[in-house]
Formats: C-alpha cells, sequence, structure tokens
C-alpha cells in the first residue's frame, strides 16, 4: 500500500468510527433535529464503512449503497423483525430501528449525499501517484 494513503485511511476509519457516539447523541435531542439528524448520520456512517470496506470505489457508488442499504433496513420496519429482535438483543435497535418513518428516507438521503461530497472531496486531495523516472 502507498505510505501516502495510510493516513488518509487511518483518518477515514476514525471519521467513520466517530460518527456512532456523534449519531447517538444527535438522537438526543429533542423532536425532528434528533430524529433526521441520527438518521442523517445513520447513512454517513454506512457510507463510511462502506469506504472503508472498499476504499478505492467510486463516492458515487457508495453513497448509492449507502443509500439502498439504508432504506432497505428502514422497510424492513414495516415488518416484525426489527422490534422481535430488539426484544431479543436490545442493542439491535440501535442498528435496524423499530418504527417505519418516511421521513427517515429522506434523511438518508441527506446523510449519503453529505457522505458522497466528503468522500470525493478527499478522493480529490489524494496526491496522485507519479509515473516511475528511471535512474
Amino acid at each position: 500500500m502507498n505510505e501516502r494513503r495510510r493516513p488518509r485511511r487511518r483518518l477515514l476509519v476514525i471519521a467513520t468510527l466517530a460518527l456512532i457516539p456523534t449519531g447517538l447523541l444527535v438522537r438526543l435531542l429533542p423532536g425532528a433535529a434528533g430524529d433526521l439528524g441520527g438518521g442523517t448520520l445513520y447513512a454517513m456512517l454506512i457510507a463510511g464503512l462502506l469506504a472503508c470496506l472498499a476504499p478505492r470505489a467510486r463516492p458515487w457508488l457508495i453513497g448509492l449503497t449507502a443509500f439502498a442499504i439504508s432504506a432497505a433496513i428502514e422497510l424492513l420496519q414495516l415488518t416484525t423483525v426489527p422490534s422481535t429482535l430488539a426484544q431479543a438483543f436490545p442493542p439491535a435497535r440501535f442498528v435496524l430501528g423499530t418504527t417505519f418513518a418516511v421521513t427517515d428516507l429522506v434523511a438518508y438521503a441527506v446523510g449519503s449525499a453529505l457522505a458522497v461530497g466528503c468522500l470525493a472531496v478527499a478522493h480529490r486531495s489524494q496526491p496522485r501517484s507519479t509515473a516511475r523516472t528511471r535512474d
């Protein structure tokens, strides 16, 4: 791996992990601010995890995939599966939620778009590999 990319990858991992406590704290805000802010950060977390798993993937593809995963989990809430899992293992509530809300889909779209922007900026700021010179 290129030595110049290691600090950027570490920064991506740190930023992604920082979204977990940030999202949990934002969820404590009252009303729509906590709900929409938490949903936005949830989609950004999924995008960050995807970017860590596939660091060479295009930002738009990561954002689209993050939205698809977030939306699929939200649609799963129309069933009893998340509630049942949350009763058996309470922390599952943080990952799967329990109540469907169409506004969460909007928050996921916003979070995925923000993640695409962040990843695109990071991608553009990466140093380009230079052509090899002959000695």
